[in-house]
């Protein structure tokens, strides 16, 4: 017997200067933890939500033809390596004999904040809605322990709620679907026809609220069938036109 305990004691003596992976966690308390609409527009919607010594957590989408959110997570800190992160949900404290629930792997890239596309960061709102915590999980590069990060449910649902009515006002269309448009005038005429007048009616909208377009070209001309006309007075009404929208 006293082999035996000299054998476990040698054990722990040479295993004791292995170093360990520890983890260390990032969350908001539940006094500290706040949502908030940092973007609340036709053309884009954001939803942002501050991790205390860690970051920042938004969800983004976007006006489009095609539903679409992204979710990134701003490190204050850098990743150093390219890691695998794996993304479960949480249950909060008070759901006791709640299990944790696996979402999916993830790779998140050295220098890059992570993000997170599709399916996935639909379903982390759907975690979030339901009162638990998604939270990220990878190794540390320079600690050398494992990190969690977690996204808290507290004071989620009324701002959430904000964020749904946003993206049901989203523009369906894009700056891509507008950024190259020809617009046609009625035969014979100095005026749009209807469908040139509701697609400028369109590139006003977005202009409106876009703080990224700081020019609109437009070149008009005409063609063989067309009475001779002034190129002035085409181009002016079509200015006029979109004045007058916006």
């Amino acid at each position: 017997m006293l082999k035996r305990l000299k054998w476990f004691s040698a054990c722990v003596a040479l295993f004791a200067g292995f170093p360990v992976l520890a983890s260390m966690t990032y969350v908001a308390p539940a006094s500290l933890s706040s949502w908030k609409m940092a973007v609340d527009t036709p053309i884009e919607c954001r939803l942002e939500h501050d991790i205390p010594r860690y970051g920042r957590a938004s969800f983004t989408s976007k006006a489009s033809k095609k539903i679409n959110l992204d979710f990134e997570l701003a490190m204050m800190r850098p990743m150093g390596h390219t890691e695998n992160v794996k993304l479960v949900s949480m249950p909060a404290r008070w759901m006791p004999g709640d299990q944790a629930r696996r979402i999916e792997t993830l790779r998140f890239y050295k220098q890059f904040d992570g993000y997170v596309g599709g399916q996935t960061a639909w379903h982390m709102l759907s975690v979030l809605e339901d009162g638990r915590f998604p939270t990220f999980s990878y190794n540390d590069w320079q600690k050398q322990e494992r990190i969690e990060v977690a996204l808290s449910a507290v004071a989620f649902q009324k701002t959430y709620d904000q964020f749904s009515q946003c993206l049901s006002n989203l523009l369906p269309y894009s700056f891509e679907d507008i950024s190259f448009t020809v617009l046609h005038y009625d035969s014979d005429s100095e005026q749009l026809n209807k469908q040139s007048m509701a697609r400028l009616a369109q590139i006003a909208e977005y202009i409106r609220y876009s703080n990224d377009v700081d020019l609109v070209l437009m070149a008009t001309y005409t063609d063989s069938v067309a009475r001779n006309r002034p190129m002035k007075t085409l181009l002016s009404g079509g200015l006029k036109s979109l004045k007058s929208i916006s």
